[in-house]
């Protein structure tokens, strides 16, 4: 989808038409109109007044650059959800914790051949160790997916708590022990998890 938007610089009228392309690949076109603008400037503007204007105008740009980035990721998230949906049609296997199980005994196997730390993704072991957990329907404490992470302790609290921040981790009191927390998915991330993982069961692909 095509958006058009008219610019202007004072004391001479300049138009200059951005067409927004809600498309990565295109991204990069909108940093290239500051240095555009730089050629179509008249003479008679002072030329430090200018430059402070083509820079607002970049800021701008790059603002609006990311804003369409992070549109078009979280659209395309959800397009690849809907389709999963839509395939399914509400039958199907239901996700299998044995099938998520094999797929973190696979990445720990390469640990045999390589060194451990060339393939480190604490992130997608924690996901994939508390999605196996919610199959099943146990709780996974902090110490527990530290060592799931498979990285240094320090690493994973670290991992843990931006991920707990970026609201893909929820924080679960331990309401028999108030010195354990517990780590569980948020609502979102587990629909993404279960969509994701469907679609690799369905298909029987181990995505390590």
């Amino acid at each position: 989808m095509h958006e058009g938007c008219w610019l202007q610089l004072a004391p001479k009228r300049i138009k200059v038409r951005l067409q927004s392309i809600r498309n990565g690949g295109n991204l990069p076109r909108w940093r290239q109109i500051g240095a555009t603008m730089a050629t179509a400037i008249s003479p008679e503007v002072d030329k430090a007044q200018a430059t402070v204007r083509l820079q607002q105008l970049s800021e701008e740009v790059g603002r609006i650059a990311n804003v369409l980035a992070a549109l078009s990721e979280h659209e395309a998230a959800a397009a690849a959800m809907a389709a999963v949906g839509a395939s399914s049609n509400g039958e199907g296997e239901p996700l299998d914790a044995g099938f998520i199980r094999s797929i973190i005994r696979i990445r720990r196997l390469r640990d045999h051949f390589f060194k451990s730390d060339l393939f480190a993704d604490p992130a997608w072991d924690m996901l994939l160790d508390l999605m196996a957990a919610r199959v099943e329907r146990q709780r996974v404490a902090v110490s527990s997916l530290c060592i799931a992470a498979a990285v240094p302790p320090t690493t994973a609290l670290r991992w843990i708590k931006g991920l707990c921040e970026q609201g893909l981790f929820v924080r679960v009191a331990d309401p028999e022990d108030g010195r354990r927390v517990f780590i569980e998915l948020s609502s979102e991330t587990a629909a993404r998890m279960e969509a994701y993982l469907k679609s690799a069961q369905r298909v029987g692909t181990l995505v390590a």
